[in-house]
């Protein structure tokens, strides 16, 4: 049995890496860490460890050495996008010889968490990416260039589409800059009239607010010993309320094709294990990129449910030194949907957990 550590266990990432192996979980022995105890992913583990914001990423790295050196995983797997960092630096660390770190280089992960640098690294390597800016005049130029509405989001340890924004015009875009830590992107694929963003209507503003979104196109790729690119794949993703919740499998070799370029030259800065490129297609129909993450998504058991089961193709691959074998013919014959589920957690359990710092389940 192979113990496999995976952080912020309680998010979509964390869970859906523990259910996409959930018809083989006899072969594999789950160690969680969270923040919260409210989460039913928590108890899905064999034992669960409450640890510290990564936002102390001294103080969480010391938590997370600590149970690595007493448990001593098979395998350590990033829950969200700001534990990749940290993942990273121990990896590199070479304090645990005999523990699989399913996290890039800090080179790499560097390219991920600044939203900048990710497009200063599309440049360098000739590959599309959506236009940026940080400053004040390139922002001008971007605007002049593209057009509004444009894109305004954290440049550093941004996640799930949190605090961004679109600006409609030249006052949000001065003061989204001024505001600082923000980078603006041109805003690719659908786009509506700048005014047409506006919640506000005669009867007020909504309790609920949302854009669907139903021309994200999100690629996976995983990149193995010695910068192998092993496979690259892609779907449509339908949003709504900032949650995916329909997926349509692409075969199309321009996409793929500019996925396994993405993949290539991250690999050169080291990259290992999971990619993630979120983009969509400009207005000449080819694919540009917005978004670089370094993380398994929580659309990927919605992949899987498809026969894209890429938690299986990595650890068949780390343990059992099987190359995935990728059927891109599914592509118009299925789509997966989304659905919310329910489950019961015990109170008892819970405050055994917030009191004691650890949970393990009863077998």
């Amino acid at each position: 049995m192979k113990k496999v550590l995976i952080t912020s266990v309680g998010s979509n990432v964390g869970g859906n890496f523990m259910l996409c192996l959930a018809h083989r979980r006899g072969e594999f022995y789950f160690i969680g860490t969270n923040l919260i105890s409210e989460t039913a992913f928590n108890y899905m583990c064999d034992e669960v460890h409450i640890v510290p914001r990564v936002a102390d990423e001294a103080a969480f790295i010391a938590a997370h050495e600590k149970l690595i050196f007493d448990l001593k995983p098979d395998l350590v797997v990033a829950g969200r996008d700001q534990d990749v960092s940290a993942l990273a630096k121990m990896k590199e660390s070479d304090k645990f010889p005999h523990t699989i770190f399913l996290a890039p280089s800090q080179a790499s992960a560097r390219v991920s968490n600044d939203k900048y640098h990710s497009f200063e690294f599309a440049e360098k390597y000739n590959l599309p990416f959506a236009v940026s800016a940080v400053t004040i005049a390139d922002a001008k130029a971007l605007a002049e260039a593209a057009g509004y509405p444009l894109i305004a989001k954290p440049r550093m340890h941004g996640h799930a589409s949190k605090d961004v924004f679109i600006v409609r015009n030249e006052a949000e875009l001065i003061a989204s800059v001024e505001a600082g830590g923000f980078v603006i992107q041109e805003m690719i694929g659908q786009k509506n009239a700048p005014e047409e963003y506006n919640p506000i209507s005669e009867c007020g503003v909504p309790l609920y607010y949302s854009y669907a979104i139903t021309d994200q196109i999100s690629c996976q790729a995983l990149i193995g010993h010695d910068g192998e690119v092993l496979y690259g794949i892609a779907s449509l993703n339908y949003y709504s309320f900032g949650r995916s919740h329909k997926y349509e499998p692409i075969n199309d070799p321009k996409i793929i094709d500019v996925v396994k370029r993405y993949a290539s030259a991250l690999a050169e800065h080291g990259h290992f294990g999971p990619l993630n490129l979120q983009g969509k297609m400009d207005k000449n129909g080819d694919l540009k990129i917005y978004e670089i993450n370094m993380r398994f998504t929580g659309a990927t058991q919605g992949r899987t449910v498809l026969g894209w089961t890429e938690v299986e193709y990595a650890v068949d691959y780390l343990f059992s030194a099987k190359h995935p074998e990728i059927d891109l013919s599914i592509a118009g014959k299925y789509v997966a949907v989304r659905e919310p589920y329910a489950y019961a957690l015990s109170l008892e359990e819970m405050s055994e957990l917030e009191r004691t710092g650890s949970w393990y389940a009863q077998r």
